[in-house]
């Protein structure tokens, strides 16, 4: 609306494209500017050019969270974890610029950047630790559904020249409960050439416990939304029924965002195999992550 919004001419048909693209969003026939959700759009845009430039220049950073053995606190693997410094702003979430990503092309970049530098570390790790564990690499929906996606997971590990259990892929339950044809055709080529599979954020889809005997899926990672409420009595069944049916299909469990004793101590009793959050270890760089392996095994070093 002029004057109240710009006083600038040439300003307005962008104003009045935000307020159509608000209006569409919500299947309203008419959209009125507003400030609030324009800012929100052009720091989407901000961010969107900025990934793509950081993906460009190799300025995302690989983090390594540990996963640990519950029976013996021993680390049996990692989860990759991608950060963002900006040169200006610092550093960004990437709640904020996954999401972004995702929702357009650049969430297939994102996921190609992190296997070819994931596929890197393992194979410069191995180089002195024998027996590094694997590292497991989240991919989105899209990627997963496209149909050579796992031909390009396969050479890219067969280019680094690492052993195919070294790798392990995590998937949301909707990317696997879709069955499209391309996404069956990429789980099966995967698993049948030993690629591990894991279910990331357990429940927070499709939650059904009834499909996981026809995921053919390795490992299935708790969400921590329900870990937080493993303390209460309707959380600990929750909880304790999921690990049931993941143990009679033969699927590991892992447990997202353990942060309390109290709540470590109550999934061994359960059962649970596997955890990772800030009680054990948070997300760390490369090099202190393979330090922490080393100093855990220092007679499997080459």
């Amino acid at each position: 609306m002029y004057p109240e919004d710009s006083e600038v001419i040439e300003v307005l048909p962008e104003l009045a494209e935000s307020a159509n693209g608000f209006a569409r969003d919500r299947n309203q026939r008419i959209g009125i500017f507003d400030f609030e959700h324009h800012k929100v759009l052009h720091r989407q845009i901000e961010i969107e050019q900025g990934l793509k430039d950081a993906i460009e220049n190799h300025q995302l950073a690989i983090y390594l969270q540990p996963k640990y053995r519950i029976s013996d606190k021993s680390i049996a693997g990692y989860e990759a974890l991608v950060r963002w410094h900006h040169p200006r702003e610092g550093f960004i979430s990437p709640g904020e610029f996954v999401p972004i990503a995702e929702k357009s092309s650049l969430g297939l970049e994102l996921d190609h950047y992190v296997l070819v530098r994931v596929f890197e570390l393992i194979a410069s790790a191995r180089a002195t630790i024998r027996d590094f564990p694997p590292v497991a690499i989240n991919i989105t929906p899209a990627h997963f559904s496209r149909v050579d996606f796992h031909k390009l997971v396969l050479a890219g590990i067969a280019d680094a020249n690492i052993p195919i259990e070294s790798v392990e892929l995590e998937i949301t339950e909707g990317a696997v409960m879709e069955r499209s044809e391309e996404a069956r055709q990429n789980l099966d080529a995967l698993r049948s050439q030993g690629v591990r599979i894991a279910i990331d954020d357990f429940g927070t889809g499709y939650s059904s416990l009834n499909y996981l005997r026809y995921l053919g899926i390795d490992d299935l990672k708790i969400d921590k939304t329900f870990v937080d409420e493993v303390l209460t009595e309707k959380g600990k069944i929750i909880v304790k029924s999921i690990i049931d049916i993941a143990a009679a299909h033969d699927i590991q469990v892992v447990a997202e965002g353990v942060e309390t004793a109290q709540q470590f101590e109550l999934l061994r009793e359960m059962g649970c195999h596997l955890c990772q959050g800030y009680l054990l270890s948070k997300p760390l760089p490369v090099d202190e992550a393979i330090e922490l392996f080393s100093q855990q095994s220092p007679a499997q070093t080459q």
